[in-house]
């Protein structure tokens, strides 16, 4: 027969001689809630200086609840997390004939094995009420700790059917080798936490545990049942929300609560939910502008989104407008949550509002999504892409939506709209912002698609959310929203981002790619001025940003996170502009296609003449001359031909680029053989005004038949 042994009798003589394992005795450490510890009644005055009793209340030295002043919370396994193994232990001494409390009494040796066997196999789950508060104390920023009176038996298994990644610190009795009630054991766990004992909440369902914990300065909660425990954390914490859990929540902030009565009550008259218990209400973190809540109630999840609270900015946080076009896109094949209603009665709750079904989902704050696999990463980034085509293909009549905006001259608008709201949150002079403001109006696109536009489009598969900047407009402007994640930089605080990664090896799209198959998917030509989209869009974020922090400051904002935008403004103000005043050539060439040349051909066109000149400012300039030419670098950039030809070759999609940096035929020519076999006197009179942009070099062909400069072509005549 195998027998079993606790680990107390291999330290405490008052249990009995301690074994040896000869083989056919198998050791283990058990966690026994609520069995009685033969041998271990500790003298409380010789450990603590002082004798106390427990109180009756649930809450083991409750203060008045207010704002929480603990660091961490410490949770038991069995009768906590996990229902009690008791009634187990009952039913294995009646299957096998043993007298009741056999197991119970450890010391004794009694074969159990087949006792562990069954506990394992048994697939206990844990009470999702305590998983629900050990995620949202984790999310409040607290520490968690597990503290059990575990076993291990072969092969080192244990008894622990949840992930380990819930807790900070894991302390176990079949490692440490005690158990509680043990003080030492508390004392490894408070050590591990680094938190001092004041600062920590312990949850036992047994009164003989709890005592140790309470005596050396811990706040302690007996567990009668997982609800009831829960609710008393949430008040020793200060009326944290530790209930229904959801990624990405935490407890409403104090200016963005809601009046819970009013909002029961239209529950239960306009949704026809009830329920007796109250609703559970938890703030999403990952929303900037319009406050977002998850709302359990009635059985049924659901998230509300409001205005902000306090005065807000023209035209700005229209949910009214966001409910009416979710609803009808939704009707045509755009995937959308299920909307439930709408309340525009201010009285209510203080603001407008909506209510809409929750959709389980994951949130990659990571754009290059590390968690999943490499063609994971392309389905996800191919079902984006769908998703946005799908909007953009809405018949707008069809939809109901042509009056939802205007059609045409959206960019402008919209331009115009965020310059004046930068302006109305702006808490600084950032010189690159007041840059974009002249720039962008100057190179407006004058082609415009009209779709119906999301307006903040992002990654988003099962549904499309955050509808609050949608209208009728030019979808590019989704479609490079949909792309900052390629130019935004790496340490955006709402996420790590792509600048600078392999996306080839990360299986994503590059943005040439996914650019190019937008276009195929929606039969439309290729885009030529996406530098200014681009440039477009950060400065549109930079504005919003601003806005962010204004509010965050003021104390509007809907997130925490909200103090951090202020910080990549200039950032992202900065980076647009690098991007704007980086691509002249392409707006001026189409505005001289649009608009054409000057009447006068041998007139030089000021608009080249202002590029040029910025150009020539900043380096980009004669280019072309290599050093086996120029070794000195005497007149040009020194480049070899191979580094050259790259450059050339981008200069080659745009017939205005060369001339704008001073690489055009036949100056180049002209001026590599000057700068080769002319004389100093040549040089002076034409080769520097070349090299400087003030004259122009013509080809002088002298064949009469053919303009060319192959020698093949040379035709010859002797006259009399």
């Amino acid at each position: 027969m195998k027998r079993v042994q606790s680990n107390r009798a291999e330290r405490t003589t008052a249990v009995g001689k301690q074994t040896k394992d000869d083989g056919r005795m198998l050791k283990f450490q058990l966690f026994l809630p609520r069995l009685k510890m033969i041998g271990q009644r500790y003298n409380t005055r010789a450990m603590f200086g002082r004798p106390f009793s427990l109180s009756s209340s649930l809450l083991e030295n409750n203060e008045s609840s207010g704002k929480s002043r603990y660091s961490a919370v410490i949770f038991d396994m069995g009768g906590v997390i996990l229902p009690s193994p008791i009634g187990g232990f009952k039913d294995y001494e009646v299957s096998k004939g043993i007298k009741p409390g056999t197991v119970s009494k450890l010391g004794r040796e009694v074969d159990v094995s087949d006792l562990l066997e069954t506990f394992h196999r048994s697939k206990i789950e844990p009470f999702p009420v305590m998983v629900d508060a050990i995620k949202s104390v984790r999310a409040e920023g607290l520490k968690t700790a597990l503290l059990t009176n575990n076993w291990r038996w072969k092969e080192n298994q244990k008894l622990m059917p949840f992930a380990a990644d819930l807790f900070d610190v894991i302390v176990e009795s079949c490692v440490e080798k005690i158990r509680k009630p043990d003080p030492r054991i508390y004392q490894i766990c408070i050590d591990k936490l680094g938190v001092p004992p004041e600062e920590i909440v312990f949850l036992d369902d047994l009164g003989y545990n709890l005592k140790p914990a309470q005596a050396m300065g811990l706040k302690t909660i007996k567990v009668l049942s997982p609800e009831q425990a829960v609710k008393d954390l949430e008040e020793v914490l200060g009326g944290k929300c530790l209930r229904c859990f959801v990624e990405g929540t935490t407890t409403v902030p104090k200016h963005l609560e809601i009046p819970m009565n009013k909002l029961k009550s239209y529950l239960n008259w306009a949704l026809k939910l009830h329920s007796k218990e109250e609703p559970v209400i938890r703030c999403f973190e990952h929303g900037q502008s319009n406050p977002t809540y998850f709302v359990y109630y009635g059985g049924k999840k659901m998230v509300l989104r409001k205005k902000p609270p306090g005065k807000l900015l023209p035209s700005a946080h229209a949910v009214e407008r966001e409910y009416k076009v979710m609803k009808a896109v939704g009707q045509h094949g755009v995937p959308i949550p299920k909307m439930l209603g709408l309340c525009e009665d201010e009285s209510l709750i203080g603001t407008p509002f909506y209510m809409m079904e929750y959709m389980e989902g994951r949130i990659f704050k990571d754009k290059a999504l590390p968690e999943c696999s490499v063609e994971e990463r392309r389905m996800i980034y191919s079902s984006l892409l769908d998703a946005l085509c799908k909007i953009h293909s809405v018949d707008i009549s069809a939809a109901g939506l042509d009056n939802y905006g205007k059609k045409g001259g959206y960019v402008l608008r919209n331009f115009t709209r965020w310059a004046k709201q930068y302006e109305a949150s702006k808490t600084q002079e950032i010189e690159s912002m007041t840059k974009l403001m002249e720039w962008l109006p100057a190179r407006m696109p004058t082609d415009e698609r009209v779709t119906i536009v999301h307006g903040d489009f992002r990654p988003e598969v099962i549904g499309v959310l955050d509808w609050e900047l949608s209208t009728i407009g030019d979808p590019l402007t989704d479609l490079v929203t949909c792309c900052l994640a390629y130019y935004m930089p790496d340490n955006f605080f709402s996420g790590p981002q792509l600048t600078g990664r392999d996306v080839k090896n990360l299986g994503l799209p590059s943005v040439q790619e996914f650019v190019s198959e937008y276009c195929r998917k929606l039969g439309i030509p290729p885009i030529d001025n996406w530098d200014f989209y681009v440039a477009f869009a950060m400065f549109r974020t930079a504005a919003i940003l601003q806005g962010v922090y204004k509010r965050a400051i003021s104390g509007q904002g809907s997130s925490s996170e909200g103090v951090l935008a202020g910080d990549f403004v200039v950032l992202l103000a900065n980076q647009a502009w690098d991007i704007a005043s980086k691509n002249e050539v392409v707006p001026l060439e189409e505005a001289i296609i649009t608009g054409g040349r000057p009447k006068n051909q041998w007139e030089p066109d000021p608009r080249i003449d202002a590029v040029k000149e910025k150009a020539k400012s900043q380096g980009l300039w004669n280019l072309f001359l290599p050093e086996e030419s120029d070794p000195g670098k005497k007149y040009g950039a020194g480049l070899t031909n191979v580094e050259y030809a790259f450059m050339c070759e981008e200069m080659g999609k745009y017939f205005l680029a060369p001339q704008v940096f001073n690489c055009s035929a036949p100056d180049t020519g002209n001026m590599e053989t000057l700068v080769r076999y002319g004389t100093e006197e040549q040089k002076q009179q034409w080769l520097l005004p070349l090299l400087e942009g003030k004259i122009r070099s013509c080809f002088g062909m002298t064949e009469p038949q053919v303009a060319s400069s192959d020698a093949t072509n040379i035709e010859a005549s002797i006259v009399q």
